[in-house]
């Protein structure tokens, strides 16, 4: 873990009231190493949200669909499964975040679960006063999310070993052309949209897992 972002938390841990942190950054940076490392130094001073919990497809269904666009060629089915910041409820999202913040506890079914890509995970969050949410996600760097953040890092690293990471990762669940199909997107997509909302960006990390 980086000390930038260890001073980030600790900064932001004697601020009254809750506070959010943001990590964001390309498929496989090191997201999630992070997010573990400060969840076992800080340990109840910060709980971890992850934005991939409200994806709206099991990974199955966004598997199937992107194969359905691809084989079909039809333009508009292309174009909302290459922009993967469609694949999230950013409304319910957002909603549930806020209710964190204001309640100081969370209870949710139903998530996107990580492990097996299925949407059956049970969430309960609970906050101690002062505590920091640790916001994991690609893309954090937007409204209606990024105006719920107090801050936000994003994880640097080259774009083609972010890929390699990625794909490693996945290649269990996904077939050559799902791996394929995920290059593209982040040239076509992931790629522009960090050029875009850079100025969002509080601080820059280059990082190695």
């Amino acid at each position: 873990m980086t000390k930038e972002i260890e001073n980030w938390v600790s900064k932001l841990l004697i601020s009254p009231g809750q506070s959010t942190l943001g990590v964001c950054g390309f498929g496989g940076t090191g997201k999630s190493t992070v997010m573990r490392d400060l969840s076992a130094k800080f340990r109840d001073s910060c709980v971890v949200f992850e934005t991939d919990w409200y994806m709206t497809h099991s990974s199955k269904e966004r598997r199937e669909g992107i194969a359905r666009a691809i084989e079909s060629n039809i333009e508009h089915e292309l174009n909302f499964w290459s922009s993967p910041i469609n694949w999230y409820d950013w409304q319910e999202l957002t909603n549930d975040l806020s209710e964190l913040m204001a309640e100081g506890q969370l209870l949710r079914q139903g998530f996107w679960r990580s492990s097996t890509g299925e949407k059956d995970l049970s969430i309960s969050l609970s906050l101690k006063a002062n505590a920091v949410i640790l916001v994991d996600g690609i893309y954090l760097l937007h409204d209606p999310i990024r105006s719920l953040l107090d801050a936000v890092i994003m994880l640097e690293v080259d774009v083609e070993e972010a890929l390699a990471r990625s794909i490693a990762r996945d290649k269990h669940r996904s077939p050559p052309s799902r791996q394929e199909f995920k290059k593209q997107v982040a040239y076509s997509h992931d790629i522009p949209y960090f050029e875009k909302w850079r100025s969002s960006i509080d601080e820059i990390v280059m990082f190695e897992t």
